[in-house]
Protein backbone atom coordinates (compact mmCIF):
# COMPACT_ATOMS: atom_id res chain seq x y z
CA UNK A 1 0.00 0.00 0.00
CA UNK A 2 0.80 3.66 -1.07
CA UNK A 3 0.30 5.78 2.20
CA UNK A 4 -1.26 9.22 1.80
CA UNK A 5 -2.20 9.01 -1.87
CA UNK A 6 -3.25 11.83 -3.83
CA UNK A 7 -6.96 12.63 -3.57
CA UNK A 8 -9.21 14.48 -5.52
CA UNK A 9 -12.72 15.81 -4.67
CA UNK A 10 -15.51 15.09 -7.03
CA UNK A 11 -15.79 19.11 -7.22
CA UNK A 12 -12.67 19.16 -8.54
CA UNK A 13 -12.94 19.41 -12.74
CA UNK A 14 -11.34 16.75 -15.29
CA UNK A 15 -8.67 19.68 -16.06
CA UNK A 16 -7.25 19.54 -12.88
CA UNK A 17 -6.74 15.52 -13.46
CA UNK A 18 -5.57 16.06 -16.65
CA UNK A 19 -2.29 18.36 -14.98
CA UNK A 20 -2.27 15.40 -12.57
CA UNK A 21 -1.76 12.64 -15.45
CA UNK A 22 0.36 14.89 -17.41
CA UNK A 23 3.39 13.84 -14.95
CA UNK A 24 5.37 10.86 -16.49
CA UNK A 25 4.21 7.60 -14.94
CA UNK A 26 0.90 9.02 -13.53
CA UNK A 27 -2.59 7.26 -15.37
CA UNK A 28 -5.24 7.40 -12.95
CA UNK A 29 -6.34 9.32 -9.49
CA UNK A 30 -8.64 8.57 -6.40
CA UNK A 31 -11.56 10.87 -6.18
CA UNK A 32 -13.73 11.41 -2.92
CA UNK A 33 -17.49 11.55 -3.54
CA UNK A 34 -19.54 12.63 0.21
CA UNK A 35 -20.23 8.87 0.98
CA UNK A 36 -18.73 7.37 -1.60
CA UNK A 37 -15.16 6.71 -3.26
CA UNK A 38 -13.97 6.51 -6.86
CA UNK A 39 -11.46 6.08 -9.41
CA UNK A 40 -10.87 8.25 -12.56
CA UNK A 41 -8.96 6.76 -15.49
CA UNK A 42 -7.67 9.07 -18.87
CA UNK A 43 -10.65 6.92 -20.68
CA UNK A 44 -13.24 8.06 -18.02
CA UNK A 45 -12.58 11.48 -19.91
CA UNK A 46 -12.86 10.99 -23.37
CA UNK A 47 -16.35 11.80 -23.74
CA UNK A 48 -15.70 15.47 -21.91
CA UNK A 49 -16.20 18.47 -24.27
CA UNK A 50 -15.65 20.49 -21.71
CA UNK A 51 -12.85 19.66 -19.57
CA UNK A 52 -12.30 23.13 -17.38
CA UNK A 53 -16.24 22.53 -16.44
CA UNK A 54 -16.84 19.17 -16.10
CA UNK A 55 -16.82 17.91 -12.46
CA UNK A 56 -14.73 14.43 -11.57
CA UNK A 57 -17.64 12.95 -9.98
CA UNK A 58 -19.84 12.81 -13.39
CA UNK A 59 -16.89 10.66 -14.87
CA UNK A 60 -15.29 8.62 -12.13
CA UNK A 61 -16.20 5.01 -11.67
CA UNK A 62 -17.58 4.17 -7.57
CA UNK A 63 -15.48 1.74 -6.39
CA UNK A 64 -15.74 -0.02 -2.93
CA UNK A 65 -12.59 0.44 -1.19
CA UNK A 66 -10.22 -1.94 1.05
CA UNK A 67 -9.29 -2.10 4.47
CA UNK A 68 -5.98 -2.75 5.77
CA UNK A 69 -6.52 -6.35 6.38
CA UNK A 70 -7.36 -7.19 2.56
CA UNK A 71 -5.03 -9.38 0.72
CA UNK A 72 -3.18 -8.56 -2.33
CA UNK A 73 -5.72 -11.04 -4.32
CA UNK A 74 -8.37 -9.24 -2.72
CA UNK A 75 -6.48 -6.04 -4.47
CA UNK A 76 -5.92 -7.61 -8.03
CA UNK A 77 -9.33 -8.95 -7.91
CA UNK A 78 -10.71 -5.70 -8.01
CA UNK A 79 -8.81 -4.20 -10.40
CA UNK A 80 -9.69 -6.43 -12.96
CA UNK A 81 -13.21 -6.98 -11.90
CA UNK A 82 -13.38 -2.56 -11.97
CA UNK A 83 -10.79 -2.41 -15.09
CA UNK A 84 -8.19 0.24 -13.43
CA UNK A 85 -4.85 -0.21 -11.72
CA UNK A 86 -5.58 1.39 -8.45
CA UNK A 87 -7.69 0.83 -5.39
CA UNK A 88 -8.24 2.48 -2.78
CA UNK A 89 -7.22 1.77 0.77
CA UNK A 90 -10.01 2.93 3.75
CA UNK A 91 -10.71 3.38 7.48
CA UNK A 92 -13.50 5.02 9.19
CA UNK A 93 -14.46 6.11 5.73
CA UNK A 94 -11.69 7.95 5.33
CA UNK A 95 -8.66 7.07 2.52
CA UNK A 96 -5.68 6.25 4.22
CA UNK A 97 -3.30 4.29 1.52
CA UNK A 98 -3.86 3.31 -2.51
CA UNK A 99 -2.95 -0.23 -4.05
CA UNK A 100 -1.58 -0.02 -7.88
CA UNK A 101 -0.91 -2.73 -10.28
CA UNK A 102 2.86 -1.26 -10.62
CA UNK A 103 3.02 -1.10 -6.82
CA UNK A 104 2.08 -5.31 -6.81
CA UNK A 105 4.80 -6.14 -9.44
CA UNK A 106 7.66 -3.93 -7.56
CA UNK A 107 6.58 -6.50 -4.72
CA UNK A 108 6.78 -9.55 -7.01
CA UNK A 109 10.20 -8.75 -8.23
CA UNK A 110 12.35 -10.88 -5.90
CA UNK A 111 10.08 -13.93 -6.62
CA UNK A 112 11.83 -16.61 -7.83
CA UNK A 113 8.26 -17.61 -9.85
CA UNK A 114 7.95 -14.38 -10.76
CA UNK A 115 11.49 -14.11 -12.44
CA UNK A 116 10.51 -17.41 -14.34
CA UNK A 117 7.52 -15.53 -16.49
CA UNK A 118 8.13 -14.48 -19.83
CA UNK A 119 5.84 -11.76 -21.60
CA UNK A 120 4.58 -14.88 -23.65
CA UNK A 121 3.00 -16.17 -20.54
CA UNK A 122 1.32 -12.85 -19.59
CA UNK A 123 0.55 -11.50 -22.90
CA UNK A 124 -2.74 -10.43 -23.88
CA UNK A 125 -4.82 -9.95 -27.76
CA UNK A 126 -5.61 -6.89 -28.80
CA UNK A 127 -9.52 -5.83 -28.83
CA UNK A 128 -8.66 -4.47 -32.23
CA UNK A 129 -6.02 -2.50 -34.34
CA UNK A 130 -6.21 0.86 -35.68
CA UNK A 131 -4.53 2.68 -38.98
CA UNK A 132 -2.42 5.95 -39.11
CA UNK A 133 -5.13 7.48 -41.13
CA UNK A 134 -8.29 6.49 -38.96
CA UNK A 135 -9.69 9.01 -37.41
CA UNK A 136 -9.04 9.72 -33.42
CA UNK A 137 -12.76 9.51 -32.74
CA UNK A 138 -12.59 5.81 -34.51
CA UNK A 139 -10.13 4.79 -31.35
CA UNK A 140 -12.31 7.08 -28.89
CA UNK A 141 -15.42 4.69 -29.49
CA UNK A 142 -13.29 1.46 -29.29
CA UNK A 143 -11.79 2.46 -26.15
CA UNK A 144 -15.17 3.50 -24.31
CA UNK A 145 -16.85 0.94 -25.79
CA UNK A 146 -14.96 -2.13 -24.84
CA UNK A 147 -13.11 -0.35 -21.64
CA UNK A 148 -9.44 -0.20 -22.92
CA UNK A 149 -7.02 2.07 -22.54
CA UNK A 150 -4.06 1.63 -25.47
CA UNK A 151 -4.41 -0.01 -29.19
CA UNK A 152 -1.69 -1.06 -32.03
CA UNK A 153 -1.66 0.88 -35.27
CA UNK A 154 -0.49 -0.87 -37.63
CA UNK A 155 -0.21 0.10 -41.45
CA UNK A 156 -2.22 -1.58 -44.42
CA UNK A 157 0.21 -4.99 -44.06
CA UNK A 158 -0.63 -5.37 -40.72
CA UNK A 159 3.04 -4.37 -39.52
CA UNK A 160 2.90 -2.38 -35.90
CA UNK A 161 3.55 1.66 -36.90
CA UNK A 162 2.89 2.59 -33.24
CA UNK A 163 0.76 2.57 -30.20
CA UNK A 164 -2.06 5.04 -29.57
CA UNK A 165 -2.83 5.34 -25.55
CA UNK A 166 -6.41 6.84 -23.51
CA UNK A 167 -3.63 9.01 -21.97
CA UNK A 168 -2.29 10.58 -24.58
CA UNK A 169 -5.30 11.46 -26.57
CA UNK A 170 -6.57 12.74 -23.35
CA UNK A 171 -3.49 15.03 -22.83
CA UNK A 172 -3.32 16.07 -26.15
CA UNK A 173 -7.33 16.64 -27.08
CA UNK A 174 -8.59 17.87 -23.73
CA UNK A 175 -7.60 20.73 -22.94
CA UNK A 176 -9.33 24.24 -22.06
CA UNK A 177 -9.54 27.08 -24.45
CA UNK A 178 -10.58 29.63 -22.19
CA UNK A 179 -10.62 32.31 -25.24
CA UNK A 180 -13.45 30.45 -27.05
CA UNK A 181 -17.13 31.19 -26.63
CA UNK A 182 -18.82 27.28 -26.20
CA UNK A 183 -19.73 27.21 -29.98
CA UNK A 184 -16.21 27.94 -31.00
CA UNK A 185 -15.01 25.37 -28.66
CA UNK A 186 -17.47 22.29 -29.50
CA UNK A 187 -16.48 23.69 -33.40
CA UNK A 188 -12.98 23.38 -32.29
CA UNK A 189 -13.21 19.90 -30.78
CA UNK A 190 -14.85 18.42 -33.22
CA UNK A 191 -11.93 19.28 -35.44
CA UNK A 192 -9.66 17.99 -32.95
CA UNK A 193 -11.74 14.23 -32.60
CA UNK A 194 -11.18 14.27 -36.61
CA UNK A 195 -7.05 14.43 -37.31
CA UNK A 196 -5.42 10.73 -38.09
CA UNK A 197 -4.54 8.29 -35.16
CA UNK A 198 -0.69 9.08 -36.40
CA UNK A 199 -0.73 12.31 -35.54
CA UNK A 200 -0.69 11.67 -32.09
CA UNK A 201 0.20 8.30 -31.61
CA UNK A 202 3.33 7.13 -29.95
CA UNK A 203 5.90 6.42 -33.23
CA UNK A 204 8.02 4.85 -30.74
CA UNK A 205 6.51 1.98 -28.86
CA UNK A 206 7.96 -0.35 -26.52
CA UNK A 207 8.40 -4.10 -28.13
CA UNK A 208 9.38 -7.24 -26.42
CA UNK A 209 10.00 -10.94 -27.78
CA UNK A 210 7.20 -13.66 -26.30
CA UNK A 211 10.09 -15.38 -24.30
CA UNK A 212 11.96 -11.82 -22.90
CA UNK A 213 11.23 -11.86 -19.15
CA UNK A 214 8.81 -9.90 -17.90
CA UNK A 215 11.14 -8.78 -14.59
CA UNK A 216 13.28 -7.22 -17.66
CA UNK A 217 10.20 -5.42 -19.38
CA UNK A 218 9.29 -3.79 -15.79
CA UNK A 219 12.33 -2.05 -16.03
CA UNK A 220 11.92 -0.90 -18.97
CA UNK A 221 8.30 0.73 -18.28
CA UNK A 222 10.04 2.55 -15.74
CA UNK A 223 13.12 3.48 -16.87
CA UNK A 224 10.85 5.06 -20.04
CA UNK A 225 8.17 5.95 -18.10
CA UNK A 226 5.55 4.03 -20.70
CA UNK A 227 2.55 2.22 -19.83
CA UNK A 228 2.53 -0.10 -22.78
CA UNK A 229 4.31 -2.77 -24.88
CA UNK A 230 3.12 -4.59 -27.79
CA UNK A 231 4.90 -8.47 -28.24
CA UNK A 232 5.69 -9.62 -31.43
CA UNK A 233 5.37 -12.68 -32.44
CA UNK A 234 7.73 -14.79 -35.08
CA UNK A 235 4.62 -14.49 -37.57
CA UNK A 236 3.86 -10.84 -36.86
CA UNK A 237 1.01 -11.53 -34.40
CA UNK A 238 0.42 -8.64 -32.58
CA UNK A 239 0.05 -8.98 -28.39
CA UNK A 240 -0.39 -6.55 -25.20
CA UNK A 241 1.84 -6.59 -22.23
CA UNK A 242 1.06 -3.62 -19.25
CA UNK A 243 1.19 -3.93 -15.50
CA UNK A 244 -2.29 -4.99 -15.23
CA UNK A 245 -1.35 -8.38 -17.81
CA UNK A 246 2.13 -8.91 -15.56
CA UNK A 247 -0.10 -9.21 -12.26
CA UNK A 248 -3.14 -11.28 -14.07
CA UNK A 249 -1.02 -14.48 -12.94
CA UNK A 250 -2.26 -14.41 -9.14
CA UNK A 251 -5.77 -14.23 -10.35
CA UNK A 252 -4.98 -18.01 -11.11
CA UNK A 253 -5.02 -18.40 -7.48
CA UNK A 254 -9.02 -17.04 -7.25
CA UNK A 255 -10.04 -18.51 -10.05
CA UNK A 256 -8.91 -22.15 -9.48
CA UNK A 257 -11.32 -21.75 -5.88
CA UNK A 258 -14.57 -20.73 -8.12
CA UNK A 259 -14.05 -21.85 -11.76
CA UNK A 260 -13.34 -25.11 -12.00
CA UNK A 261 -11.73 -26.11 -15.66
CA UNK A 262 -11.64 -29.55 -16.88
CA UNK A 263 -9.85 -30.82 -19.65
CA UNK A 264 -10.98 -33.95 -21.98
CA UNK A 265 -9.28 -35.99 -24.41
CA UNK A 266 -5.63 -34.89 -24.37
CA UNK A 267 -3.11 -37.39 -25.60
CA UNK A 268 -1.05 -39.26 -24.08
CA UNK A 269 1.95 -39.51 -26.85
CA UNK A 270 3.36 -36.90 -29.36
CA UNK A 271 2.08 -33.72 -29.24
CA UNK A 272 1.67 -33.17 -25.95
CA UNK A 273 0.44 -30.72 -23.60
CA UNK A 274 0.78 -30.89 -19.39
CA UNK A 275 -3.08 -30.55 -18.65
CA UNK A 276 -1.49 -28.01 -15.82
CA UNK A 277 0.35 -25.55 -18.52
CA UNK A 278 -3.18 -25.82 -20.40
CA UNK A 279 -5.52 -24.92 -17.42
CA UNK A 280 -3.35 -21.85 -16.74
CA UNK A 281 -3.84 -20.72 -20.34
CA UNK A 282 -7.18 -20.68 -19.58
CA UNK A 283 -7.17 -18.95 -16.65
CA UNK A 284 -5.71 -16.41 -18.10
CA UNK A 285 -7.79 -15.71 -20.73
CA UNK A 286 -10.77 -15.75 -18.01
CA UNK A 287 -8.97 -13.72 -16.18
CA UNK A 288 -8.61 -10.72 -18.41
CA UNK A 289 -12.35 -11.43 -19.08
CA UNK A 290 -13.77 -11.35 -15.30
CA UNK A 291 -15.28 -8.18 -15.67
CA UNK A 292 -17.38 -8.91 -18.64
CA UNK A 293 -18.36 -12.21 -17.30
CA UNK A 294 -18.10 -12.61 -13.74
CA UNK A 295 -20.89 -15.84 -14.04
CA UNK A 296 -18.37 -18.04 -15.11
CA UNK A 297 -18.74 -21.32 -13.21
CA UNK A 298 -16.98 -23.93 -15.26
CA UNK A 299 -15.11 -24.57 -18.48
CA UNK A 300 -14.94 -28.34 -19.83
CA UNK A 301 -12.46 -28.56 -22.89
CA UNK A 302 -12.72 -31.80 -25.35
CA UNK A 303 -9.37 -32.89 -27.52
CA UNK A 304 -10.89 -34.68 -30.79
CA UNK A 305 -8.18 -35.75 -33.22
CA UNK A 306 -9.91 -35.38 -36.69
CA UNK A 307 -7.34 -36.95 -39.32
CA UNK A 308 -4.10 -37.61 -40.14
CA UNK A 309 -1.60 -36.71 -42.90
CA UNK A 310 1.27 -38.76 -42.39
CA UNK A 311 3.16 -38.05 -38.74
CA UNK A 312 0.77 -35.20 -38.42
CA UNK A 313 -2.90 -35.20 -36.31
CA UNK A 314 -5.42 -32.03 -37.44
CA UNK A 315 -7.14 -31.76 -33.61
CA UNK A 316 -10.01 -30.18 -33.03
CA UNK A 317 -10.64 -28.33 -29.61
CA UNK A 318 -13.90 -27.82 -27.96
CA UNK A 319 -14.69 -25.52 -25.23
CA UNK A 320 -17.94 -25.15 -23.42
CA UNK A 321 -18.21 -22.42 -20.83
CA UNK A 322 -21.09 -23.03 -17.99
CA UNK A 323 -22.39 -20.06 -16.63
CA UNK A 324 -26.08 -18.82 -15.00
CA UNK A 325 -26.64 -17.07 -18.03
CA UNK A 326 -26.42 -18.70 -21.86
CA UNK A 327 -23.54 -21.16 -21.83
CA UNK A 328 -20.80 -19.80 -24.69
CA UNK A 329 -19.04 -23.01 -26.99
CA UNK A 330 -15.98 -22.43 -29.21
CA UNK A 331 -13.96 -24.49 -31.48
CA UNK A 332 -10.47 -24.43 -32.56
CA UNK A 333 -8.67 -26.59 -35.02
CA UNK A 334 -5.04 -26.77 -36.61
CA UNK A 335 -2.56 -29.45 -36.95
CA UNK A 336 -0.37 -28.28 -33.43
CA UNK A 337 -1.86 -28.57 -30.41
CA UNK A 338 -0.04 -25.95 -28.52
CA UNK A 339 -0.99 -23.54 -31.65
CA UNK A 340 -4.79 -24.79 -31.41
CA UNK A 341 -5.29 -23.74 -27.46
CA UNK A 342 -3.34 -20.43 -28.17
CA UNK A 343 -5.96 -19.58 -30.95
CA UNK A 344 -8.88 -20.79 -28.15
CA UNK A 345 -7.51 -18.77 -25.58
CA UNK A 346 -7.69 -15.74 -27.84
CA UNK A 347 -11.54 -16.68 -28.87
CA UNK A 348 -12.40 -17.24 -25.39
CA UNK A 349 -10.55 -13.62 -24.63
CA UNK A 350 -12.33 -11.85 -27.59
CA UNK A 351 -15.94 -13.36 -26.88
CA UNK A 352 -15.81 -12.50 -22.71
CA UNK A 353 -14.80 -9.18 -24.45
CA UNK A 354 -18.03 -9.19 -26.73
CA UNK A 355 -20.13 -9.68 -23.78
CA UNK A 356 -19.69 -6.59 -22.79
CA UNK A 357 -20.74 -5.13 -25.55
CA UNK A 358 -23.76 -6.53 -25.47
CA UNK A 359 -24.39 -5.69 -22.06
CA UNK A 360 -24.39 -1.97 -22.46
CA UNK A 361 -26.13 0.48 -20.59
CA UNK A 362 -29.28 1.78 -22.54
CA UNK A 363 -27.08 5.54 -22.04
CA UNK A 364 -24.06 3.83 -22.69
CA UNK A 365 -25.59 2.33 -26.53
CA UNK A 366 -27.01 6.03 -27.01
CA UNK A 367 -23.81 7.42 -26.38
CA UNK A 368 -22.02 4.69 -28.63
CA UNK A 369 -24.12 5.87 -31.48
CA UNK A 370 -23.60 8.99 -30.82
CA UNK A 371 -19.73 8.56 -31.18
CA UNK A 372 -20.10 6.22 -34.13
CA UNK A 373 -22.06 9.56 -36.23
CA UNK A 374 -19.29 11.91 -35.08
CA UNK A 375 -16.62 9.04 -36.62
CA UNK A 376 -18.99 8.96 -39.79
CA UNK A 377 -18.95 12.95 -40.31
CA UNK A 378 -22.44 13.77 -38.79
CA UNK A 379 -22.65 16.68 -36.89
CA UNK A 380 -24.05 16.48 -33.75
CA UNK A 381 -27.10 18.23 -33.28
CA UNK A 382 -27.87 20.42 -30.12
Amino acid sequence: MTPSPLVFSATDTVSEFLGYIRQPGLFEALVMFRNRIGVVTARDTLDVMHPERTLLGKVARRISPLGKEATVLDAVDLMFSNRVRTIPVAEDGRIVGAVSSIGVVEALMGSPAFQELTCGDVMRLPIASVKEDDQVSTVRVIMREYDVGDLPVVNYEGELKGVVTARDMALRLLQPEESMTQGDFDGESVRAWGIPVGDLMDANPLTARAEDPIVDLFRSFKRLKKETCMVIGPTGLLNIVTPMEMIAPLTLFRFKERIHVYILGLPETGDFLDVMTIQDKIYRALGRGIAFRDDIREVVVDVKRRKRNGTRVLYQVKANVYSSTKPLTLTAHGWYLAEVFDELCRMLDRALSRSKKRGLRPRDRRETRLARRETLGERRKT
